[in-house]
């Protein structure tokens, strides 16, 4: 088969595992760069067509955060097609592919119709081509690349397009919910993007006395200070280069980590609520290896605000991996008060932490991570499901667990979890 540029839809035969759940798989390509073209399906039945195309690899899913540094979370799965007549080969070297329009669709069967479980666009830069095995290897997952190119700042003005229409961080009476703010940020990578957020503070606008005690859902962000701060000389840059720094520096700010689960579901997941449980029963268990893998303890942690310190704790040490240097918020968050004021945000409340005013809660929230021996140890479960996720609670054996890696193989039923004891 000869490539002709066009808008492809394959549809590979469905699977089903050991667990009687059944997956099929579509794959769509977009090779209409300054062209015209509806989709057209590609016939893939090796009984009833000559492309000579099947997957040899697919349905192992892998979602991950750095659980030292906490850089995005993200999710991805490796395919591999055997591409007998070289045509993927050739289409995929094409310089009329657009690569934000070209996805793999899994979707599970729930009992009454084929829903979506994993969606990711081929990240151009993954993809790989074996001659004589004749396969192409590719990986499919966000386009994480889009926030993270995302400019805060174009010629010397602050960049506010990114965030979307009716969004405004150019004056001081500007004032937007924080889940609202977080939304927008993930937005940019989809339009289509699903957005789950747990978090479990509660923020008060006062330490002694307070009027005001609610969550994130009535949280607000005073958002002229998004990426700006004032200075004696007026208000410049704080920092954040791209609006993918707002977006950690919010979420660490906001004891979270953030990241893509697929190119349309992307989690803000407080690093401790223990939201989603999923308890694992021994009979699920096939292996179990508990502290093994203890790494160095931090020894200084210093959190900055629009470039200056904020608040630190421990003490600077050379040591590889001994030392992190975070950037969050400082003085931005808002409560509407019954009496149509706005409030300062200025102190938070969390059970297992205390109340304390926002930046000496800061420093004992992540202090009680971070400096604890117990929370460095790493636990590792497989475990007879894939029904799982990175932003559920894992409860095993008594314990509660924040998976940081999880390694889905939806066609073996199976998962490999790399877990924080919480």
């Amino acid at each position: 088969m000869t490539f002709i540029p066009g808008k492809y839809k394959l549809q590979f035969h469905e699977t089903k595992n050991s667990a009687g759940e059944r997956y099929r798989l579509e794959l769509w390509v977009n090779a209409t760069k300054n062209i015209l073209g509806g989709w057209d399906w590609v016939d893939t039945d090796p009984l009833t067509s000559n492309i000579n195309i099947w997957l040899r690899q697919w349905g192992k899913i892998r979602e991950r955060f750095d659980s030292q540094d906490f850089t995005m979370a993200f999710g991805s799965m490796e395919i591999e097609l055997a591409d007998l007549n070289l045509w993927f080969t050739e289409l995929f070297q094409d310089d009329r592919i657009i690569w934000d329009d070209t996805k793999v669709i899994m979707y599970k069967y729930s009992g009454t119709a084929w829903e979506k479980e994993f969606v990711g666009y081929v990240l151009d830069h993954s993809i790989n081509t074996k001659l004589r095995k004749k396969s192409v290897f590719f990986d499919v997952g966000a386009m994480q690349h889009k926030i993270n190119d995302s400019l805060t700042v174009v010629d010397g003005a602050v960049n506010n397009e990114p965030m979307g229409a009716g969004f405004s961080q150019s004056s001081l009476t500007d004032y937007f919910l924080v889940t609202d703010v977080i939304e927008r940020l993930f937005k940019i990578i989809s339009p289509d993007m699903t957005v789950i957020i747990n978090q479990d503070w509660i923020f008060r606008d006062g330490n002694i006395g307070w009027t005001y005690s609610k969550g994130i859902s009535d949280l607000y962000f005073q958002t002229k200070y998004l990426t700006q701060v004032e200075t004696a000389g007026g208000w410049i840059n704080n920092g954040m280069i791209v609006y993918g720094d707002v977006l950690k520096a919010l979420a660490f700010d906001l004891g979270c980590v953030a990241g893509m689960l697929n190119a349309e579901t992307a989690m803000f997941q407080s690093i401790y609520a223990p939201t989603n449980q999923v308890t694992i029963a021994e009979s699920q268990v096939l292996d179990f290896e508990s502290g093994h893998d203890f790494i160095m303890e931090l020894q200084h942690l210093k959190l900055s605000a629009d470039s200056t310190l904020y608040a630190e704790v421990g003490s600077y040490s050379p040591l590889p991996d001994a030392s992190l240097e975070k950037k969050i918020y400082s003085d931005v968050y808002r409560f509407y008060g019954t009496d149509d004021i706005w409030h300062n945000m200025n102190a938070i409340y969390h059970a297992d932490v205390g109340f304390y005013v926002k930046e000496v809660f800061q420093v004992a929230f992540w202090q009680k991570y971070f400096f604890r021996r117990k929370a460095q140890r790493r636990d590792f479960l497989t475990i007879k499901t894939s029904n799982i996720y990175i932003y559920n609670t894992i409860v095993y054996n008594g314990t509660n667990y924040r998976p940081y890696e999880i390694i889905k193989d939806y066609l073996k039923n199976k998962s490999e979890v790399k877990l924080l004891i919480m």
